[in-house]
């Protein structure tokens, strides 16, 4: 399975860039997989995990091609970008870091 990386200095980057760079790597990884026909086999793709996962046959590229559209524009939602990464046997991980200071007297 593909790791989503980037080696950009992530700190630096807005949420909206974080986010955009993302979808660019999953565009490549799609233009990769599916040649010219990657916009519809990354759709069809989509639709297949989205109705594997919640058996919502309305999930149909007729229905998610603007969804899937507006969300490689660099506007995803969270569970439309999971799937994506999904569609191009990727996958994406979370670190969340919490950071705390302690006084010590």
């Amino acid at each position: 399975m593909l790791l989503l990386a980037r080696t950009t200095a992530i700190n630096s980057m807005t949420s909206a860039e974080q986010s955009k760079a993302i979808v660019d790597t999953i565009t490549q990884a799609a233009k990769d997989k599916w040649g010219d026909e990657w916009v519809v086999n990354l759709v069809r793709e989509y639709c297949r995990l989205e109705q594997e996962e919640t058996s919502n046959e309305k999930a149909t590229p007729v229905n998610r091609r603007s969804q899937v559209l507006t969300a490689l524009e660099g506007h995803p939602r969270a569970d439309t970008l999971v799937r994506l990464a999904k569609a191009v046997d990727a996958e994406i991980q979370v670190v969340v870091i919490r950071r705390e200071v302690k006084r010590f007297s």
